[in-house]
């Protein structure tokens, strides 16, 4: 595309993530070539009452804009496909490309801003040591306006909401940056008093979010103070971030270049890197810094005052705490009032790690009654949680009448809504999956659309059973403000969805159990009324010798049998006694059967049918007996057709996958 002065569009550099710095000065220097800048830098909108000047100014913006886009890829031209404004457009990529600040990475950001600053002659506006141009130097003072307020802009619209909302009523762009420099407290370079320049260190933490090892041994050779040296505001080492990457290639050769010393460095929240990989659950990561400084299983978090095992167990990371308190020396777990031990135990007993509780009592039996960091006892948490012990439901009556209503046991906690916190590591831990005591409501689109209130009942046991197997176990206790645990808060809430079961399993059941009755009644007349009757002489069969004979009663043997099957397991279910647990396996497994020995009887009814008469005709008027069978298959079709669909929903919700896949580990 040829504009003007033989300078074409094709010459400018196509905009990627990678050079959008770069891109913008060209660009720039483009659109300056043939005054279309002041489109861009410009603070008024397009003229609205002067015809002549707003065809003026639509022409300029259509030249610019098209420059805009024809520089663009195709995956950075959709996001600007629809904009008609050429400044919305440059905005809009703008905050696409630059680095929108975050709590965390104040120093990436402003490396990235201070370079667009300077690349368009505005950073000058923000090292400036004097005050600016007064008024009444009306040049002066319009040249310094109008870069104060382009460079005030670039650092607005790479803001955060939250941090926007702060400098939104500032009008000065050298105020704006040292506001939030001072916000985030980050030394701008070395100096004499020991402040740190992070920015030399920003390849070494791209290195290490990347998970590129080479780049990483690369820049440690040529910084060997690097392993041990605090590369972020947050004062994190190298090994902090590999760990919060997650990538354990990386953090097991950082180990290795380590001191012992490095190791235990504390980042600004006093936590060394341990506490990160134990959070994460990752077991690899663990083992590799405690095999070489066993001392970090001493080391308590800042915030809890828990130590790496107790952290471990509260998560629900019962292997990996289990390898932690094998670690964690006995005499730390038992020293002063014996704190930490007591709280491994209750821990432990919540998490129903029950093994690693018993040994740490049987060493230290004192611990029993001695009180966690939260005032609990090991003691108290085995009250608190008598689901863990199988043999809780083996009391006597009265044992269990005295245990459950003349024994009161305060909850250890009481929260307005019972819910599993459960995160997703791969995720960054961001996402949660909150599970209330209610489970899925009856009413729900996804219930209505499997066929049955018995199977939607158990669908709704095996979603509350599915998320209480990868919840953690102490949750199960937990009581509302209503003093109901998650599971009498399921009962509650499915008391209806329970009724209708009920009356849908009996009513099934009714109407097969009169089917099945039928047959067994026809079949066992069958068997003593046989085709051709008896012979007088001897009493046994006339057509005894045919082979059709012997398939005719063995198929009348079989319906006999079958259909006799299903009428004992459809009685079976018209007197079960329907409890809640009894939807999730035992009532559709008897209708299974039930259902299954049925249509099965059916068919086998129908080959004795068919049978008896081939024997009867003996060959003869066969225009009759092909029809005749034909027809015999319609009522096994008409069945199959209205219950078989049933059957198949009811073996795959009881036999099938789970609500997850079986694959999934614990998302905690």
């Amino acid at each position: 595309m040829e504009i003007k002065g033989g300078l074409t569009v094709a010459a400018l550099q196509v905009l990627d993530k990678h050079n959008y710095v770069a891109w913008t000065v060209r660009v720039k220097t483009y659109l300056m070539a043939y005054d279309l800048w002041d489109l861009i830098e410009g603070t008024t909108g397009p003229p609205s009452h002067d015809e002549a000047a707003f065809k003026a100014w639509s022409m300029k913006n259509s030249t610019a804009l098209n420059v805009i886009q024809i520089s663009c890829g195709p995956d950075t031209f959709s996001k600007i496909i629809h904009i008609s404004s050429v400044k919305i457009a440059w905005d809009t990529l703008a905050k696409k490309f630059l680095r929108v600040l975050e709590e965390d990475n104040y120093v990436d950001w402003s490396v990235q801003i201070k370079t667009y600053l300077k690349a368009h002659d505005l950073w000058e506006i923000i090292e400036a040591t004097t005050e600016p141009p007064r008024e009444d130097d009306e040049a002066a003072f319009k040249a310094w306006s109008k870069k104060n307020s382009t460079a005030l802009h670039v650092i607005k619209i790479s803001c955060g909401t939250k941090t926007d909302f702060e400098i939104i009523q500032i009008t000065s762009a050298k105020t704006a940056w040292d506001m939030l420099a001072e916000k985030y407290a980050v030394p701008t370079g070395s100096d004499e008093n020991g402040n740190v320049d992070y920015v030399q260190y920003e390849a070494l933490r791209e290195a290490l979010k990347s998970g590129d090892w080479n780049a990483v041994e690369e820049f440690l050779q040529r910084q060997p103070d690097a392993r041990s040296a605090k590369i972020t505001f947050l004062g994190q080492t190298a090994l902090h971030l590999a760990v919060i990457a997650g990538h354990e290639c990386i953090v097991e050769k950082l180990v290795d270049v380590m001191s012992v010393e490095d190791l235990a460095i504390l980042d600004t929240d006093g936590n060394t890197a341990l506490p990160y990989a134990i959070s994460a659950g990752n077991y690899k990561m663990t083992a590799c810094m405690i095999g070489k400084n066993n001392n970090l299983v001493s080391i308590k978090y800042s915030k809890s005052s828990n130590i790496p095992a107790n952290r471990a167990f509260y998560n629900g990371h019962t292997e990996l705490a289990g390898y932690l308190y094998s670690h964690t020396p006995l005499e730390h777990l038992t020293q002063e009032n014996a704190v930490d031990g007591a709280t491994v135990c209750t821990f432990a007993i919540y998490s129903r790690c029950l093994d690693s509780a018993l040994d740490l009592i049987r060493k230290c039996p004192r611990l029993a009654l001695a009180q966690d960091n939260e005032d609990r006892s090991p003691l108290y948490a085995l009250a608190d949680m008598p689901n863990a012990f199988p043999s809780g439901d083996g009391l006597v009556f009265w044992k269990r009448w005295i245990y459950n209503y003349c024994i009161y046991i305060q909850p250890a906690w009481a929260t307005k809504e019972i819910r599993l916190n459960i995160q997703d590591v791969e995720k960054s831990r961001s996402d949660q999956i909150k599970f209330f005591g209610s489970g899925m409501t009856g009413a729900s689109i996804l219930l209505n659309r499997i066929p049955g209130a018995a199977l939607q009942m158990q669908k709704e046991l095996q979603w509350f059973k599915e998320v209480e197997s990868i919840g953690i176990p102490r949750c199960k206790e937990y009581l509302n403000t209503d003093g109901l645990t998650p599971r009498e808060l399921f009962t509650k809430n499915h008391i209806d969805l329970k009724k209708e079961g009920e009356k849908w399993m009996k009513g099934t059941a009714t109407s097969c159990t009169v089917v099945g009755a039928l047959i067994v009644t026809i079949m066992f007349a069958a068997a003593f009324t046989v085709p051709g009757g008896n012979n007088q002489d001897t009493g046994f069969p006339v057509f005894l010798d045919e082979r059709l004979f012997m398939l005719f009663i063995i198929s009348d043997a079989l319906s006999l049998f079958s259909s006799t099957t299903s009428v004992v397991m459809f009685l079976g279910i018209l007197t079960s006694r329907y409890a809640e647990d009894d939807f999730l396996e035992s009532l559709p497994r008897k209708m299974i059967i039930g259902l299954s020995t049925l249509f099965f009887s059916i068919a086998a009814m129908m080959i004795a049918f068919s049978t008896a008469l081939l024997i009867m005709l003996q060959g003869q008027y066969s225009w009759i007996i092909i029809p005749v069978i034909c027809l015999a298959s319609v009522p096994v079709t008409l069945f199959i057709l209205m219950q078989f669909p049933l059957l198949v929903d009811m073996c795959m919700s009881t036999y099938g996958p789970g609500i997850f896949d079986k694959k999934m580990g614990r998302w905690v």
